[in-house]
């Protein structure tokens, strides 16, 4: 299967669970969940399945990746990349309407698979944290899509870049930003999350997939 049928039928299974309560219930604003356990904490799951499957709400071709989705005060967001150009895209979650893009040159650079980012989207707040393959680093608007601020983990942070690309989705702690950047001395970093400058960094080691 081809990576972005996959992906825009992973979105479509998703509508399903929160179409009718993805208003101020049952967020999942990062990678794994809001606990990070990958655990649910929505009530009334129906397990009686028609044969045929849930029907399919709205569906939606994002374009070529690996990143899953984000879900926070009724907005959906997920990452694609169409003509060598990452998209990251807010969408209603009950509707699947657009609500805003951003976009910015990237390579779709085919690894194991099709290519694209790898990263999920991590919300915070109003505020909304994406990681592309190459490095780019950005602090969106929620709400609109602008950016607060932006950095690259190669060019302004000293990262060292995997053959396979980056792939962690950007973890939020208090007031902190982390993110596994690779590099010498620069291996994690932990930024101030409302500007980007470094709070801290520590390590050695490779960049990996987490």
């Amino acid at each position: 299967m081809k990576q972005n049928t996959t992906r825009t039928a992973i979105i479509c299974a998703l509508s399903l669970a929160l179409g009718a309560s993805a208003v101020g219930a049952g967020d999942w604003p990062r990678y794994r969940g809001a606990q990070n356990d990958g655990i649910s904490t929505e009530k009334g799951w129906s397990v009686a399945w028609p044969a045929e499957g849930p029907k399919q709400l709205w569906t939606l071709a994002v374009g070529t990746g690996a990143s899953s989705v984000s879900v926070s005060q009724g907005r959906l967001f997920t990452m694609g990349n169409k003509s060598d150009q990452d998209i990251v895209h807010c969408l209603d979650a009950a509707t699947g309407r657009q609500l805003w893009q951003h976009t910015y040159p990237c390579p779709l650079d085919r690894r194991q698979f099709e290519g694209g980012p790898a990263a999920t989207p991590t919300v915070d707040g109003n505020l909304v944290y994406t990681l592309s393959h190459q490095g780019h680093l950005f602090c969106l608007d929620a709400a609109t899509g602008k950016v607060v601020w932006q950095k690259h983990l190669l060019k302004d942070l000293g990262g060292q870049r995997s053959r396979w690309g980056y792939a962690c989705s950007p973890l939020v702690e208090g007031n902190m930003l982390i993110v596994d950047n690779g590099g010498r001395g620069a291996s994690t970093l932990a930024l101030n999350k409302l500007n980007g400058s470094v709070i801290w960094k520590s390590g050695d080691d490779y960049a990996g997939y987490a």
